[in-house]
């Protein structure tokens, strides 16, 4: 029996709108953006070291109607840095049910962590990890 041997790439949903891909994911995440050469979608790829490939799929825009849980989640070094940042730039986030701070970041068994919205209707999650003992 052959098993799947590891996380190769993720797929994150957006706009056939390149520039506002661009300008969200790049500009205002900051995230590190490649085009793939010889693609007819005009998907991106965010650059992820070692990680998982993490593809920007650009699909028609009645395909974006409905919000969805993307399930990924990114780390982040300074968790209170990264929500005052990138809120001054505009994005959107959702406080964890359970926090007790302003911020709307909650703590979880791998850290503090918040929801966060793009323009095409994802949620995904930043986390600072706790230390490991």
């Amino acid at each position: 029996m052959t098993s799947a041997q590891r996380l190769g790439m993720v797929s994150i949903y957006v706009s056939q709108d390149q520039s506002r891909v661009k300008d969200f994911y790049g500009e205002t995440l900051d995230f590190p953006l490649s085009s793939l050469p010889d693609d007819p979608t005009g998907s991106l790829l965010i650059e992820n070291g070692n990680g998982p490939r993490i593809l920007l799929y650009p699909v028609p825009a009645e395909d974006l109607k409905e919000p969805r849980s993307s399930g990924l989640v990114f780390y982040v070094e300074d968790i209170d840095r990264t929500v005052r940042e990138w809120k001054a730039k505009g994005v959107q986030f959702t406080k964890v049910p359970w926090s007790k701070e302003d911020s709307g970041i909650g703590p979880c068994p791998f850290g503090r962590f918040i929801y966060v919205h793009d323009p095409f209707g994802n949620q995904f999650e930043i986390l600072q990890p706790s230390p490991h003992p």
